[in-house]
Parts: C-alpha cells; structure tokens; sequence
C-alpha cells in the first residue's frame, strides 16, 4: 500500500525549525526596510523644514499668501552672475564710520555704482541726495581701491545719481533687452552680502494726475521686503535696475536712452515737451472714436490745445504704461496724433 503524505504538510525531509526561521527573517528583513524608509523620509521632512534652501538649484517656488508674492528657492545665482556683478559696480560706504581706515561695519555699506562707461560713468540710486552727500562716502572697486568723484549729476525724478570717476578702463554694465522685463520674469537681487531670487509682480501706478508726458507711469513690484538701492540682475547678470523704498524697480532704461548723451556733454538730456494730464478711456459706441488716449491738462506749445486727447505717437497707439518711453524714443521731431472736437489731427512735435 502506497503511503499518503496529507498536502497542507511539509515534506517529511524538511525541517519544521528551520521553515519557521527562515519566515522570522523574512518578515524581519520587511520590517527593516520599513523602518529605515521611515527614518530616512522623516530626516528629509526634518532638513527641509528648517533648511528649505537646502535643494538650491530646484525649480520649486513657494508662495505667500498673505502678500500673493512668489520666492525662488535658490539662494545663489551661479558664480559668473556673482563675479559680474563685483566687475561692473563699485561699493559706497559711509567714510564718517571708517574704522582703522579700510574696514567699515555692516551698516556703513549704504549701495553700489552700476558702472557705465569704461571712461568713468556711473550711476547709484540715492533717493535721500542732496548737494555734496558724495563727500562723506569712500567708494571703492573690488579689488577694495578707492575711487575718487570728479563730477556728479542728479536724476531727482528716479533718485539716480550719476557719478564720473577719475581714471578709466572699468568694466562695464550691459543692458537687458527690456521687452523681458515684464510680470512673471524672476531676477536676482543684490543686497550687499545678501541674495535674494523674486519673481516680478504687477506692475503699480506710480504717477498721480495730472502728470507729465514724460513721467513714469508705473513700476514693477520686485521686493518689498528688500533694502532700498539693492541692485536687480537678469539670470545672465544683465543689471535692469534698482529696488526703491517701497519695493518697486526702478528700472535703468531711461538711463541707457540717456547714456549716449551724457557721455557726449557729461549732461542729462532735457526730456520736457510742454504736456501735462492723464489717460482717459472712452464710453462711446461710435467706432470712430478712440478708445483712449492721454488727455492734455496743459500744454505749453501752440499745436497742441488743453483737451486735445493724444491717441499716436510717431504712428504707434498711445498706452498709459509706455507713453513716456514713446515719446522719449520718437527723437527730436515726430508727430502726435490727437483728438479734437471728434477730429483726428496729425501735428509735428518738436523738442
């Protein structure tokens, strides 16, 4: 007779000991790597939580939301924006708290030259300027040389001062290509040891009517938590600008329109054209009327009448946030365009 072995038994050469050690490590083995899964999962949780810089060249962002305002998580731009920046600016520091004649405490450090022209042009947002303040500064490279002021010119509309060193061949600022500037962009800011990476917001009316054609109608948000007269730089070290006070940027455009001429007569060029006012919007279903246009409080010149509404500028449609640029980029004759008791009329302006 054939001997039946039941089948939910273990062969009868197997050892019972041994089949129940060999499942005690199995699930020994499982329970382990949980374990060390764990333990790794919460040491990240711990690290990111008091260092979330810690993953730097991430593209995580994180957003505020009481202020609505988004933060880049790098900490550092790469190392040919840092040495840019040390090339083409100069440091001010406040020369009344010199200690043992080259070291200055953190709060003498009070912003930076963005150089210009390799001939000694440069230009420093100084909102609080007045007569001979560049007297009490020392102003030194990176090599930590003192540069010495041979002539100071002053913006009083943007708060930049613009300053013509002794010597020559610095190192020179590059401009951006200001059609990238626009809301969403992120840029780094330099303010003195410290970087900071923000993403540019809304832009906000700064100007109040009635207002000259020429004056900036709004400024992009960058920081409103930074240092007044840090320096704002493109990914690729381009320098756009500055922060003001109120975390704005004051961008450097007027001053790349103004450079040719300054380095020509070591003056700013008159921008004035005689029109002050504010731009209008149009309620009428005629399709024959502008839907808006800059409307002209008061007008120094014979052409242009007290409401007129300017709708073209050298043959481009006049907007509230670049109508200034407009007019400033149209050289020293172009024509505007305006609206009349329900007429269009195309007159020559010139500066």
């Amino acid at each position: 007779m054939t001997n039946f072995h039941p089948p939910h038994l273990p062969p009868k050469s197997s050892s019972i000991q041994l089949h129940k050690a060999y499942h005690s490590i199995v699930i020994f083995l499982v329970y382990t790597f949980v374990a060390v899964l764990a333990g790794i999962v919460g040491a990240l949780a711990v690290f990111v939580w008091f260092e979330p810089n810690l993953y730097s060249q991430g593209s995580l962002y994180f957003i505020n939301r009481d202020s609505v305002r988004s933060y880049v998580t790098e900490r550092y731009p790469n190392s040919d924006v840092v040495a840019r920046l040390r090339n083409v600016s100069l440091r001010i520091f406040d020369a009344r708290k010199t200690v043992e004649k080259s070291f200055f405490p953190d709060d003498a450090y009070l912003g930076r030259v963005v150089m210009l022209s390799s001939s000694g042009w440069g230009v420093a947002f100084v909102p609080e300027y007045s007569s001979g303040l560049e007297q009490t500064w020392t102003i030194v490279d990176q090599n930590g040389l003192v540069q010495d002021i041979e002539k100071t010119v002053f913006d009083a509309d943007r708060n930049l001062l613009y300053l013509k060193f002794e010597g020559g061949n610095f190192y020179v600022n590059s401009f951006p290509p200001w059609y990238e500037i626009v809301p969403g962009v992120d840029l780094w800011i330099a303010d003195h040891k410290v970087w900071h990476k923000r993403i540019v917001e809304d832009t906000v009316v700064i100007a109040k009517a009635p207002y000259r054609a020429i004056d900036e109608y709004s400024q992009m948000l960058v920081d409103s938590d930074g240092s007044s007269g840090s320096v704002v730089m493109t990914n690729g070290g381009q320098i756009v600008g500055f922060v003001t006070e109120t975390g704005l940027l004051q961008s450097l455009w007027h001053t790349q329109f103004q450079l040719p001429y300054l380095l020509e007569h070591d003056t700013l060029k008159k921008d004035e054209i005689g029109l002050r006012g504010y731009f209008v919007d149009s309620v009428s279903q005629n399709s024959q009327t502008p839907s808006s246009g800059f409307y002209v409080t008061h007008s120094t010149r014979d052409t242009i009448l007290v409401g007129d509404i300017v709708i073209r500028v050298a043959g481009d449609t006049a907007g509230p946030h670049n109508f200034w640029q407009q007019i400033l980029s149209a050289g020293e004759s172009f024509s505007m365009m305006v609206w009349r008791e329900n007429q269009e009329f195309d007159i020559l302006v010139t500066r």
